[in-house]
């Protein structure tokens, strides 16, 4: 068996796979701390571009939120909340955590040349990077 992957992000996103539904919506909802961004940022070497657009805000209005320890909107937290739950599922398929780094922060021609981790900002991109995993684990043409 494996032993849990270290390192902050990792950390938040075994935790929140802790949480019941009911707990993450309660999170979404009074949203997410924007550090959450930084820690995720800077594990899958995000620009402040697309970060600041996987937290459905400004490059300016994040680093405000950031320099004053604010939160996310929900629209933001929920998309947040999302990688955390992808990136779960990598490490249980993928099972090493820089190569499963290198597969959510990397375009996928599976995914129409889009990185998993940018496919989170919307459900349906989220679900196809999660279908594709799944494919991966079970040898599945996707």
């Amino acid at each position: 068996m494996m032993s849990p992957p270290s390192g902050p992000f990792w950390k938040l996103a075994l935790e929140q796979h802790e949480l019941s539904e009911r707990e993450r919506i309660q999170r979404i909802e009074k949203g997410l701390e924007s550090a959450v961004v930084k820690t995720i940022s800077q594990a899958l070497m995000l620009s402040k571009r697309s970060a600041a657009e996987l937290a459905n805000t400004s490059e300016s209005t994040l680093t405000r939120l950031q320099r004053n320890g604010g939160r996310l909107n929900a629209g933001g937290s929920e998309r947040i909340d999302r990688v955390l739950a992808l990136a779960k599922q990598a490490i249980d398929v993928i099972e090493d955590p820089e190569t499963a780094i290198a597969w959510l922060s990397t375009g996928n021609l599976s995914l129409g040349g889009a990185s998993p981790v940018m496919l989170c900002c919307t459900d349906l991109g989220g679900r196809q990077a999660r279908r594709l995993l799944t494919g991966i684990e079970w040898g599945v043409s996707v």
